[in-house]
């Protein structure tokens, strides 16, 4: 089937719904929820061929997952469909989120595009960015929006293994980014003479090493070896998000190393991986098997399923949020004195994963109300640049590990008791 064909009919696809579960070990949650939705191994060399045959093409657009959302609902920010060209033959195109879920749908169905035809869909601007839109993108815009995929429908999310956004590239991603994909202004994306289409034009020819940034992003995006799918609706007392569990991650990544080990030490190299972000050196099977025995049996205790589904009601999480600014404004600087360990706060948040309400009331002497409490916790917390997903984040892991990856003022607090909870990771 032609690949255009699959993707006007996407939407159509099944998609097995996630079932009630629960979990105590990361080994026993990937065995029997996670594993059984990754793609077959045949697929994922097939999918490696396929991409890595297109990176290396002279004429090429890239996808690129960046401005496909604004926290001040501003939509002449966002840049979905919108495409950049380079003289040398060489343009990428702004995506959504729901890009990737296309590329995941079409491996865990097995499906595989002849190269020619996946090649010529993106060139002919045939391929959808994803499934949403607002007017103002509209008339900027080279490529179309497609079928809805229901992945999110059916209880599951993407997790990934090396971010797309993210730190974990070996250059410093957050800066060059901004010079890689300016997110510049609409009036930049015109139709030319050459052209019924808008783009963004750029007078020269874009350098190896700023190319091959870009496909290294693009590799993160699309590449079946860096997701997988976790419950959308779950309960655990390890992380607010299970997805974004460092531990489950490393699993993860293990897992891959030693299933793919051709494939996945190149696909490494391409995504530009920086070494420093993983917890391992390890070379050797046996050493990698032992790895993930005993990262597999660190406990997470989830409960998944739609029984856990979170109920919204835009009225009352609205006002909720009143509430919360109002009490922000109102703890004054005699309450936040009563914070004054930052040394016990560090470790009943980032080694113990206590919640900030509980951190509040069992140890500053604080009445936390069960709701609209932790407030001075958090705002303490945010000073010293640790916030909500750092929760529990040092359990299973060394504070030197976590000092590589740390940046700013969350850096700062980490080397400042260093030395003193140094003993705690032991």
């Amino acid at each position: 089937m032609k690949i255009i064909n699959y993707l006007d009919n996407i939407n159509k696809i099944n998609i097995p719904k996630l079932q009630d579960g629960e979990e105590e070990s990361i080994d026993g949650f990937f065995y029997n929820c996670i594993k059984e939705h990754l793609p077959s191994k045949e697929t994922i060399y097939a999918w490696d061929e396929l991409l890595n045959k297109y990176i290396t093409e002279d004429k090429i657009i890239l996808f690129i997952r960046k401005y496909a959302s604004d926290p001040k609902k501003n939509w002449n920010n966002i840049r979905r469909g919108f495409y950049t060209k380079y003289n040398n033959n060489f343009g990428y195109v702004y995506c959504d989120n729901f890009f990737a879920h296309y590329f995941y749908l079409m491996a865990i169905k097995g499906y595989i595009p002849e190269y020619n035809d996946f090649y010529q869909t993106i060139m002919d601007r045939k391929f959808p960015y994803g499934f949403m839109e607002t007017s103002e993108e509209i008339p900027f815009r080279a490529f179309l929006k497609g079928k809805t995929v229901g992945i999110n429908k059916s209880g599951w999310k993407l997790a990934h293994i090396f971010s797309v956004n993210g730190n974990d590239y070996n250059f410093n991603y957050k800066q060059e980014s901004k010079n890689l994909f300016p997110i510049g202004e609409q009036k930049d994306w015109v139709k030319h003479s050459s052209s019924d289409y808008p783009y963004k034009k750029i007078d020269f020819e874009i350098g190896i090493i700023e190319r091959d940034r870009m496909k290294a992003h693009f590799l993160r995006l699309v590449h079946p070896l860096n997701y997988f799918l976790v419950p959308m609706h779950e309960i655990d007392c390890v992380n607010s998000n299970i997805g974004e569990y460092p531990e489950l991650i490393q699993y993860v990544y293990l897992y891959n190393r030693i299933y793919y080990p051709d494939i996945f030490e190149r696909y490494e190299k391409n995504i530009m991986s920086d070494e420093r972000y993983r917890k391992d050196t390890m070379s050797e099977k046996e050493d990698l098997l032992k790895c993930l025995e005993q990262i597999g049996k660190i406990k997470i205790n989830i409960k998944y399923g739609f029984a856990h589904k979170k109920q919204k009601n835009i009225g009352t999480k609205q006002a909720k949020f009143i509430r919360v600014k109002q009490n922000s404004q109102k703890i004054n600087s005699r309450v936040l004195d009563k914070i004054d360990n930052e040394e016990l706060l560090i470790i009943k948040y980032l080694f113990e994963g206590m919640s900030y309400r509980n951190i509040e009331k069992d140890f500053f002497g604080i009445d936390s109300k069960s709701r609209g409490g932790g407030f001075v916790v958090m705002n303490k917390l945010h000073e010293l640049g640790i916030t909500r997903e750092k929760k529990g984040i040092l359990k299973n892991k060394s504070i030197e590990d976590e000092i590589k990856i740390a940046q700013d003022k969350y850096l700062e607090t980490l080397s400042k008791y260093k030395d003193n909870l140094h003993f705690k990771s032991l």
